[in-house]
């Protein structure tokens, strides 16, 4: 007998500002909700119709989906470091 497949993720794509600098570059992110409703960010690239970048990103703004991924950590264990 086979597992049964989990359900597909269902991805939306967000258009929306990088929040890095005072530019505010167009940035599409790649949304994907679970199964149980969790959205979760997939994956960030340029939005080729906004004015101020062109669909090009620069590294900060790239690695934003990474960020928004980890944002949670953030929040369950804030400030939390180990010894200098």
């Amino acid at each position: 007998m086979t597992a049964p497949e989990p359900p597909a993720e269902s991805i939306t794509q967000v258009r929306t500002a990088c929040s890095y600098c005072g530019v505010g570059c167009g940035i599409v992110l790649d949304v994907a909700t679970g199964p149980d409703g969790r959205r979760t960010v997939r994956k960030a690239a340029g939005d080729k119709a906004h004015p101020a970048n062109g669909g090009r990103l620069c590294t900060k703004g790239a690695t934003s989906a990474r960020t928004a991924r980890r944002a949670g950590a953030a929040v369950e264990c804030p400030g939390a470091r180990g010894p200098r």
